[in-house]
C-alpha cells in the first residue's frame, strides 16, 4: 500500500514542475499498461522496462498528488482494470463498493 500526499514544496513553480514529471512519467506507464499486447503476466519490473521509466523515479510519482491523500494498494497487472478494494478499510466504515 503506498499514500500519496500534496507536495509540500514551498515555491507553486516547484510544485507546478514536480506535477508536470509526475504527469510525463505516469503518462509512459500508462501507456505501456493499455497495449493490446502486453501479456496479462506482466510483472511490474517488466512494465516500467517497457516503459524506460526506473522504478523510483515511477514510485515518487505515485507519492505526489495534487490535492488530498491518496491510497494505492498494490495489485496484479492482471487485475489492473479492477477498482481498489479493501475489506479492511470499508468495515471500520461501515461502507460498501458499488460494483
Amino acid at each position: 500500500m503506498l499514500i500519496s500526499r500534496f507536495s509540500n514544496v514551498g515555491n507553486p513553480g516547484d510544485v507546478n514542475q514536480q506535477l508536470q514529471i509526475q504527469k510525463a512519467v505516469l503518462s509512459k506507464v500508462w501507456e505501456v499498461m493499455d497495449r493490446p499486447d502486453l501479456p496479462d503476466d506482466s510483472d511490474l519490473l517488466q512494465l516500467l522496462r517497457l516503459a524506460r521509466v526506473p522504478l523510483q523515479r515511477y514510485m515518487n510519482a505515485l507519492k505526489l498528488t495534487r490535492s488530498g491523500k491518496h491510497v494505492l494498494l498494490s495489485s496484479h497487472y492482471d487485475e489492473r482494470w479492477v477498482n481498489n478494494y479493501n475489506p479492511a478499510t470499508l468495515k471500520p466504515w461501515r461502507e460498501n463498493m458499488e460494483l
